[in-house]
């Protein structure tokens, strides 16, 4: 019973992470923009703009499977308590 307790605790908060990392992410499509207009040549524009959504895909990529892990994690403790109880 303890063992479960734990995996539920484990799910709920790397659904808080995920959550945060997914949805908490700043708008990059601005950030671009910005770099695009400032810049003195189309190369280093590319290279600022390529280095930019790269992070943005790593921080989306571990967010999500967080997510998935958590909300999995949730799931089947959740239904062994409820299992345990009747």
């Amino acid at each position: 019973m303890d063992k479960i307790k734990v995996l539920l605790g484990i799910g709920i908060i790397s659904l808080i992470i995920g959550g945060f990392l997914t949805f908490n992410s700043k708008n990059r499509s601005q950030d671009n923009l910005d770099i695009a207009l400032n810049a003195t040549n189309a190369e280093e524009a590319a290279k600022l703009i390529s280095k930019n959504n790269r992070s943005e895909v790593g921080q989306n990529t571990i967010g999500m499977a967080l997510l998935g892990f958590g909300g999995g994690i949730t799931a089947v403790s959740l239904i062994r308590l409820l299992k345990n109880k009747k």
